[in-house]
């Protein structure tokens, strides 16, 4: 799928725009993740994690800190991948903004 120079794509509960044509270059639109009820995640919110959406302690010295979420019940959720939202860590959509 395209729009406007990007391209749209997903597999393994990820969705990627990828812009221009250099490869690598892109950024994640949300995270698809199926999680446990009563479990704890914490959201990556400086991107520059290497498990994302899940943070790995690489925001140390920037300032950034990690969101906490709690699962209320089995399902699955959209983290947001492009760090714009409004509600984090759950996608709100400002991707496509």
């Amino acid at each position: 799928m395209t729009h406007g120079s990007c391209r749209f794509k997903s597999g393994s509960g990820h969705h990627f725009r990828v812009c221009g044509e250099q490869k690598g270059n892109f950024v994640a639109l949300y995270y698809t993740r199926t999680v446990e009820k009563d479990r704890e995640y914490w959201w990556c919110a400086c991107g520059r994690s290497a498990e994302q959406p899940f943070c790995d302690g690489s925001h140390k010295g920037t300032g950034v800190s990690p969101v906490q979420y709690v699962a209320t019940r089995d399902r699955e959720v959209f983290f947001c991948g492009c760090k714009r939202t409004d509600n984090a860590p759950l996608c709100d959509g400002s991707h496509e903004l």
